[in-house]
């Protein structure tokens, strides 16, 4: 399967990576046992330059993950606690096109989590 990379334009959009995590990547939350904390998660995976692609993107906006090999072969991003929350308010904040499911989901994380959302416009681009 030949690799996919956004050209410059589209590298830069969040439209674009909304797209990218609505079609191969998730957002949710999980509940580190023994800690008693709930943190947001997002992840994103596909080929390795693809998500290098994504990383440069969210370094854009200060946010900085490293991605890992799978099993199967393809890499992984994922992000958990605030950083993944700014990814969530970057990408699905005020959007006009996401999947229906993931733009709830993403709605409910945002509301759930106020008080862990960064201080920051990401409509400044």
């Amino acid at each position: 399967k030949p690799e996919r990379l956004p050209v410059p334009e589209l590298a830069a959009s969040r439209d674009f990576w909304r797209g990218a995590v609505d079609g191969d990547g998730g957002l949710g939350s999980q509940n580190f046992k023994g800690r008693g904390h709930v943190y947001a998660t997002v992840f994103l995976t596909g080929q390795a330059r693809l998500l290098s692609s994504f990383q440069q993107f969210l370094v854009l906006h200060g946010i900085r993950q490293n991605q890992y090999p799978t099993e199967s072969g393809i890499f992984r991003v994922t992000t958990m606690g605030a950083p993944a929350l700014k990814i969530i308010e970057l990408l699905y904040a005020r959007n006009t096109i996401s999947l229906d499911r993931k733009n709830v989901r993403a709605q409910a994380l945002l509301a759930a989590f106020p008080h862990a959302l960064p201080v920051f416009d990401p409509y400044d681009d």
